[in-house]
């Protein structure tokens, strides 16, 4: 189970943090262009429009960068520190919730794959499962 618990962890938390680290660039460059759009318009207009605040997708981006070496920071916990785990886990899944909360539902283009928001969905979801191998990896070793 320590084996299975390992490479679970290992596959979904480096994933996570690829998919976090790429989601952070698409939403940083959405954050440039709709600032160039709406960098005349108020909050007031930006809502009316249906726009979300270029500074909510450039905050949400840095909280998802975050997340990816809170990800990685987990992947190695669970090699090192093992009685660290539940705490690194903890904030690694906060910061993934956080950035699920802070990306605005928006709509992209049919080329350009996935919106922000499900990206981060998705993300959390790999941490998640991650989370539980290097709790399994942890429970393993502890037996042994």
């Amino acid at each position: 189970m320590k084996i299975a618990g390992i490479i679970l962890a290992f596959l979904m938390l480096t994933g996570s943090a690829l998919i976090g680290v790429l989601g952070s660039s698409k939403s940083m460059d959405l954050g440039k262009d709709l600032a160039a759009i709406t960098d005349s318009m108020s909050d007031a207009q930006l809502s009316e429009a249906g726009l979300p605040s270029p500074g909510r997708l450039k905050f949400g981006g840095i909280v998802s960068i975050l997340g990816a070496v809170a990800a990685v920071g987990l992947l190695v916990v669970t090699f090192v520190k093992k009685d660290k785990i539940k705490l690194v886990a903890i904030a690694a899944l906060g910061l993934a919730v956080l950035a699920i909360i802070l990306y605005p539902s928006i709509e992209t283009g049919p080329t350009d794959g996935l919106a922000p928001r499900p990206q981060a969905m998705l993300a959390g979801a790999l941490l998640l499962l991650g989370a539980g191998g290097a709790f399994l990896a942890q429970k393993a070793s502890n037996k042994a």
